[in-house]
């Protein structure tokens, strides 16, 4: 999987090598593109060489923070259609709620907005790997969750981290995903793209922690130490890192950056892609001509040209008044 995941990847950075009609959009694309061979090829050497797997795996910690704030810097060039931050704070209402405040809802300016963006994801950058490398070091090899020990409280730290970095990603995403600008590169994909091999991942190693620590999968199976958690955690690393480099050759697509590329926008309902009004069609002209006709109002009937027999005429009880004059008029 990881060989697969890696020359799918560089097969698509070679597209986008190849086509730089945007290069202040497509490097931010290939630095995110590198992510997945990285991650892939980390975890793979964690594998075959357990003895090493902690030093290997500060390699995709590092990156991963970096991916984060690349895709921040992706939005921006993207809004700021290469003429950098001043013309994205055109894209950006004129206030805004700040992304990490502590006051409750605080609004404030544009620019106020986007430098605490970019302050929440640069933090992540500098703390992921300064908490990696000392985890690494005072690392003793006791329990995987033990409030006693320096691993557990850089983990918390690493947590509170990771949660303003999305935080401040979100913020900025939810605030200009509905511009022109950026609606015409498919933003939600990549954000979802970027989020579930960054966020996912490691949200998924800290649940594989925990469920080890509280013997959830019990104790007689092979996950029931430290070194066979974080082997199972890279073996999943490396499909995942698989199906995302099939989803960033569709995401991330070096097509659109072309001056001629016309966007394909999909508006098809369920009925459109299972052809439910076709089938009916069909169906409904093999039917006999009186059963339509029985399941239809008459006005329709006539225009098809079939002869409706008028409803027959019920006969009115005379009027017992004018049966009185009658019969006297007789008499």
């Amino acid at each position: 999987f990881a060989l697969f995941a890696t020359i799918l990847t560089l097969r698509h950075v070679y597209a986008h090598a190849t086509q730089m009609a945007r290069p202040d959009a497509q490097r931010k694309v290939l630095a995110i593109l590198w992510m997945v061979p990285i991650y892939a090829l980390c975890s793979w050497m964690a594998i075959v060489l357990p003895n090493a797997a902690t030093k290997i795996l500060l390699v995709s910690s590092v990156y991963e923070a970096y991916c984060v704030h690349m895709f921040f810097s992706f939005l921006v060039a993207v809004l700021g259609n290469g003429h950098g931050e001043a013309a994205a704070l055109d894209e950006l209402p004129a206030t805004l709620e700040a992304p990490c405040s502590l006051c409750g809802r605080l609004r404030v300016p544009g620019r106020t907005f986007l430098e605490q963006c970019k302050l929440g994801t640069l933090q992540f950058v500098v703390a992921k790997p300064v908490l990696s490398l000392l985890d690494y070091l005072l690392d003793d090899g006791s329990e995987l969750i033990d409030y006693r020990t320096a691993s557990f409280w850089i983990l918390v730290l690493l947590n509170v981290s990771v949660s303003v970095a999305l935080t401040a990603l979100l913020k900025f995403f939810h605030a200009t995903h509905l511009s022109p600008r950026l609606r015409a590169y498919r933003p939600w994909p990549k954000f979802l793209a970027v989020k579930g091999v960054v966020f996912m991942t490691w949200f998924q190693g800290v649940a594989i922690q925990l469920a080890v620590r509280f013997d959830v999968l019990g104790s007689s199976t092979n996950l029931s130490d430290r070194s066979a958690a974080l082997a199972f955690q890279n073996f999943l690393v490396c499909v995942e890192m698989f199906l995302a480099a099939l989803a960033h050759a569709h995401i991330f697509g070096a097509d659109e950056w072309q001056p001629d590329y016309v966007p394909v926008h999909l508006h098809a309902s369920v009925a459109d892609n299972l052809a439910i009004d076709d089938f009916v069609k069909d169906f409904r002209s093999v039917l006999p001509k009186r059963l339509r006709r029985l399941r239809r109002p008459p006005a329709e009937a006539v225009e098809e040209g079939v002869e409706v027999s008028p409803p027959p005429v019920e006969p009115l009880s005379p009027d017992p008044l004018l049966r009185a004059r009658s019969s006297g008029s007789e008499g």
